[in-house]
């Protein structure tokens, strides 16, 4: 039986990009948190990208989840989400780039760009859905660098009665 190959799950904030190596069989085996200062361009995602990977390793596959959609770089979240996706591509390439869309799951990078608002700012719930599915209850408790998500589960479901972080 062959091993699953990893993939790098990629958080790209505002402030910070964070990133995590999960191997074969689903653990996490490294991770990095690396300052990036988007509002100031986006020279400085794919800095920490760089960085990210330096010293992960490579994937075929990435994982993301964003918010840096809100810095005052971008007009709208929706440039703001079409721009990351663009310098992530880019930067990961020829890896294979999924995008979480809330309840629509993983998307590829070509149907992310159609739904971006589903993208936008998705991160807690992504982080919600893997706690319900691990532990029996709880409180996600997600505390950012400007947002703080405080986020219920229970019997392996997120317990928000919204689905975005309006």
């Amino acid at each position: 039986m062959s091993a699953e190959p990893p993939v790098l799950g990629w958080d790209l904030g505002g402030a910070h990009l964070k990133a995590a190596r999960v191997d074969a069989g689903g653990g996490v085996s490294a991770v990095v948190q690396l300052p990036s200062p988007l509002w100031q361009g986006l020279g400085h995602l794919d800095s920490a990208m760089t960085a990210a990977l330096e010293r992960l390793g490579p994937a075929p596959t990435h994982a993301v989840t964003m918010t840096g959609e809100m810095v005052d770089l971008f007009p709208s979240r929706v440039a703001g989400v079409r721009a990351i996706l663009e310098a992530a591509a880019r930067r990961l390439a020829p890896g294979r780039l999924v995008v979480f869309a809330g309840s629509s799951g993983f998307l590829a990078r070509a149907q992310a760009e159609e739904r971006p608002l589903e993208i936008a700012s998705a991160n807690w719930l992504a982080s919600a859905m893997l706690a319900a599915r691990k532990l029996q209850g709880g409180i996600l408790i997600d505390v950012g660098s400007t947002t703080t998500d405080i986020v219920t589960f229970d019997a392996g479901r997120v317990l928000a009665r919204g689905s975005n972080d309006h």
